[in-house]
């Protein structure tokens, strides 16, 4: 039993420096598409056209409640509420490590917005909601992030392997659902949304390792 807790923080570990170099991949070639205009480009005005095409009133209702769950200032709230309760509960590094990868994020999700300033569905559809750069989708990246994070974190505390996988499955959904009313009101292009999740997977990898380093044996 005691080899076995001890090979599973580097289990953990070696799933996080896999995933965090995946997700870096997506993100970079994601990236380059959007620079040069390659072919994701063209399947992301396919898509915002299907999309577009398919709409109903259920579908506008739905969805428009659904991506106000990713809004920023819900998520700040949130994420302030969060670090506090870390720190109330005495586990100081998650509090820590949730607090500044947040911020961090938020950030670099705002640089690359403006460093590559790039349009938004809504100006061709006819749907302008947001007046921001379009790449990468700040919905996405950060509701991910925050979403299945603390999700990571609720579960490290919760004994049985179901639970665990309950937890972060909810997570995962909550955050995929947001991202994909982003495309069907057409303010991002699906690229946009494919950015901003692996930018969040790249941050949710990284932190996991700083946790899983510093607080072994609790997963």
């Amino acid at each position: 039993m005691q080899t076995l807790k001890h090979k599973i923080p580097v289990l953990a570990v070696l799933a996080t420096i896999f995933s965090g170099i995946a997700f870096s991949w997506i993100f970079l070639e994601t990236v380059e598409n959007v620079w040069f205009q390659e072919r994701m480009v063209q399947l992301d005005i396919q898509v915002i056209q299907w999309l577009q095409a398919r709409h109903t009133a259920l579908g506008d209702k739905l969805f428009s409640g659904i991506t106000h769950l990713g809004n920023p200032f819900l998520l700040a709230v949130i994420a302030s509420i969060t670090t506090v309760s870390f720190l109330l509960l005495g586990r100081k590094l998650e509090s820590l490590v949730f607090a500044s990868g947040f911020v961090s994020l938020t950030a670099v999700v705002i640089a690359v917005k403006f460093l590559l300033d790039r349009h938004r569905p809504s100006e061709v559809a006819g749907l302008v909601m947001e007046n921001s750069p379009s790449f990468p989708s700040g919905h996405a990246s950060m509701s991910l992030f925050l979403y299945v994070f603390l999700a990571y974190l609720i579960a490290r505390k919760v004994s049985g392997l179901q639970k665990k996988l309950g937890i972060l499955l909810l997570a995962l959904v909550l955050a995929f659902m947001i991202g994909f009313s982003r495309l069907y009101l057409a303010v991002h292009w699906p690229s946009d949304v494919i950015g901003g999740f692996a930018l969040a997977g790249v941050w949710l990898s990284a932190l996991a390792l700083v946790v899983e380093i510093h607080s072994p044996g609790q997963s």
